[in-house]
């Protein structure tokens, strides 16, 4: 059991660090959420097991509730002061490349509040579902159509009004 809690608290930091320092993304909040919940209930629930060798059934049972209840408020804090408008959302697809459909280039926006919304064009090649690597491109660089199909299909998941005045 030692063995395999410790094989996923490094898969699982593996994963998130993946995340924050490289182009790899997880495309869904709720999918990260998960992961950081599990890292620190794993992470507690060692420190709890190697603290309590010595010490009753009892005592154990505790020990284990009050890290689960540590990993929720820990997981709370974390995701109000992360983003909190949660993931970027695609507007529009913008291309598909001809030859991996897998690949293409969307504009997304993010709700940042009463601040507005964040914008990027990405070239976004999905691995999993809400697993993807993505890269920013720049929105005026000149997309060479041997290689890329023009779609512009609006995908609106923000579901922003497009009915102007």
């Amino acid at each position: 059991m030692k063995r395999f809690l410790n094989i996923a608290l490094l898969f699982l930091a593996t994963i998130l660090l993946m995340h924050w320092l490289t182009p790899l993304e997880i495309t869904n909040f709720l999918v990260i959420c998960i992961l950081i919940f599990l890292l620190i209930f794993i992470t507690f629930l060692q420190v709890s097991r190697s603290a309590s060798k010595k010490l009753t059934t009892p005592v154990y049972v505790v020990m284990t509730i009050s890290s689960l209840i540590v990993s929720i408020v820990v997981l709370v804090f974390i995701t109000m002061g992360s983003t909190f408008g949660g993931d970027w959302k695609t507007q529009t697809i913008l291309y598909q490349h001809k030859h991996a459909k897998n690949r293409t280039m969307e504009y997304q926006m993010r709700d940042v509040g009463a601040a507005g919304y964040n914008r990027r064009v990405i070239d976004k090649t999905s691995i999993i579902p809400f697993v993807a690597w993505i890269r920013r491109t720049d929105p005026k660089e000149i997309v060479d159509t041997d290689q890329w199909t023009e779609l512009n299909i609006e995908i609106n998941e923000l579901g922003l009004d497009n009915s102007g005045p």
